[in-house]
């Protein structure tokens, strides 16, 4: 009898590309404490400030200071185990920090520059922080007097010392806190042999799954939530990283990203001790606020960075920007983006203003890193009962790998919504893998739009918006409609940022109808509804808020 051997009509969407890497226990200080030994003498970290002030640390000042501060921390009574709340601007005291804390295992907890007073000690008490430790930065020198006043509305005086640390950072926070310089004296260049034993003691105690950190999701899914990394995840998160985006030891790198953001502490601060580069940072109102992509061009130069992390308001500036030519930018290989989809025009623009970089665009999350889909990590596109679908059909994206993340920290709830008893990490967005196993992003599931039983992705009619001349930014929300349950409504940002008036509102309606055909139930993806605004909402972390957005335009057009 014959044996008919079957194989499948029909790939299904699933990549997994292994890693030659070889796995050690090391922990995130283990790192510092042997590049210190190579290069001692290497800027680890370049700060401009927002008037473009410079100020630096070489490897062996991080090293050294991070264990005198470790040394303090351990005085003032946090060690292993505990939690601390750090909540602070793009400054060096923030780097020696968070190392100072992974030296000693204590798990540190971001929270981001500029959150309310009240905000900042809900989160420390609900997440059982045994120390908030806050810096004021130089426009804002009352924000951490203000927090220490809401700590003590809350926690009495008496009771304060008792109950949680509260270390000031470059303000004078009353009688019941810890200053930054207590934790450095009494000499804060020296480091005592009874200092270095304190440390090693508790160091060598401290294992590669030990909480190192906790980061605050963006909200785009919801309320936000902590995603909680030990040292191996967020090592392995880096070196997957640094492949993508060519990151080798003695690079430059610019990342203008707030500190506390997963955009900066996940591909840009670990970068230093595990990879070895200098990290080029400055006060994000530089490029963000203010849009200055002539100063952004000149530190670019002067620091001979490599590397640069171009968000999609950087892109723009530089698109825009007619001063390309003023400076000498030889040094500058490799451009990286992500955070959010990149309009194939943007990246056809910027690149022809700058033809001798290499664009790359990361797809990644707070949960599990920045990584070129399939480097070292398991993907499949899963469809609603959770079983893979063939290649060239949407499903949801699910990873898995040595990076993704412990879980929510304290929400097991929420963490078994997200993460599979096999630790598949449901992402929530929706993808299309090709034959040869790319993929492409679709939209996230939470944004899909249902009209008239069919779902739209709002992605598919905002590539297409953009291309019109009046129109700088396009976000499609869905809102009710009694007959189709959902309709389109276009929330547009024009060119001049000014708010569009009924002519030109008109003329984008009419571009649409003409640019949009009908389709097989006779509808087309013209939005019926079109609002302008001169800003969008965003989240925590600086990602369209687009569940605010959508609230918004729900109020706007129930008024008469």
């Amino acid at each position: 009898m014959d044996i008919v051997k079957k194989t499948r009509d029909v790939a299904l969407s699933y990549l997994y590309k292994p890693s030659t890497r070889t796995y050690d226990s090391s922990i995130l200080s283990d790192y510092l404490d042997r590049r210190v030994k190579v290069h001692p003498e290497r800027e680890a970290v370049v700060l401009y400030s927002e008037a473009g002030e410079r100020s630096s640390l070489t490897f062996r000042q991080y090293h050294d200071k991070s264990i005198k501060v470790a040394a303090g921390l351990l005085r003032s009574g946090l060690t292993h185990g505990q939690r601390a709340l750090l909540v602070a601007p793009n400054t060096l005291e923030f780097i020696i920090l968070q190392m100072a804390c992974a030296r000693i295992g204590v798990f540190v907890l971001f929270v981001k520059y500029g959150a309310s007073p009240d905000e900042v000690i809900q989160m420390a008490a609900k997440y059982k922080c045994r120390a908030i430790i806050v810096q004021s930065s130089e426009s804002g020198q009352s924000y951490g007097q203000d927090v220490v006043k809401a700590f003590l509305r809350d926690v009495p005086e008496e009771n304060a010392p008792d109950a949680t640390l509260f270390i000031c950072v470059s303000f004078y926070g009353g009688p019941n806190t810890i200053s930054y310089d207590t934790l450095t004296t009494p000499r804060p260049d020296v480091i005592s042999d009874l200092e270095k034993t304190a440390v090693w003691s508790v160091q060598s105690k401290v294992q590669m799954e030990d909480p190192l950190l906790g980061m605050m999701t963006s909200g785009s899914t919801g309320k936000p939530k902590v995603v909680a990394l030990n040292h191996f995840q967020f090592i392995q998160a880096t070196f997957a990283t640094a492949e993508l985006a060519e990151m080798s030891e003695g690079s430059r790198f610019l990342n203008e990203r707030p500190f506390p953001w997963a955009g900066s502490v996940g591909i840009g601060i670990n970068f230093i001790a595990v990879i070895g580069i200098t990290l080029v940072s400055m006060d994000p109102e530089i490029s963000v606020k203010k849009g200055d992509a002539q100063l952004v061009r000149k530190i670019l130069q002067d620091e001979k960075c490599t590397h640069v992390l171009t968000m999609p308001y950087m892109m723009y500036d530089f698109i825009k920007s007619e001063d390309a030519q003023q400076y000498d930018l030889s040094s500058l290989q490799f451009a990286m983006t992500g955070g959010q989809p990149i309009l194939q025009e943007s990246a056809v623009a910027f690149l022809e203003k700058n033809p001798t970089f290499k664009l790359i665009q990361a797809y990644g999350g707070t949960s599990f890193g920045y990584l070129e889909v399939g480097s070292d990590i398991e993907i499949k596109l899963v469809d609603e009962n959770q079983r893979v679908v063939p290649r060239g059909t949407t499903g949801e994206l699910w990873v898995r790998g040595p990076m993704v993340f412990i879980g929510y920290l304290d929400n097991l709830e929420g963490t078994s919504r997200s993460l599979t008893p096999l630790r598949w990490y449901k992402t929530g967005d929706l993808m299309v893998m090709n034959d040869h196993g790319q993929v492409h992003i679709v939209g996230r599931i939470s944004e899909t739009i249902k009209r008239a039983t069919v779902k739209i992705h709002p992605a598919e009619i905002e590539h297409v918006l953009v291309r019109h001349p009046l129109v700088l930014q396009a976000y499609v929300v869905g809102v009710p409609d009694v007959r189709l349950y959902e309709e389109l409504c276009a929330c547009v940002q024009l060119n001049e940022n000014e708010i569009a008036d009924v002519d030109q509102m008109k003329e984008i309606e009419a571009w649409c109808a003409e640019t949009f055909l009908p389709g097989p139930d006779g509808l087309t993806l013209a939005p019926r509804y079109f609002l302008s605004f001169r800003e969008f909402p965003k989240t925590g972390n600086g990602k369209i808020n687009r569940r605010e957005l959508k609230t918004l335009a729900i109020k706007q057009l129930a008024q008469p």
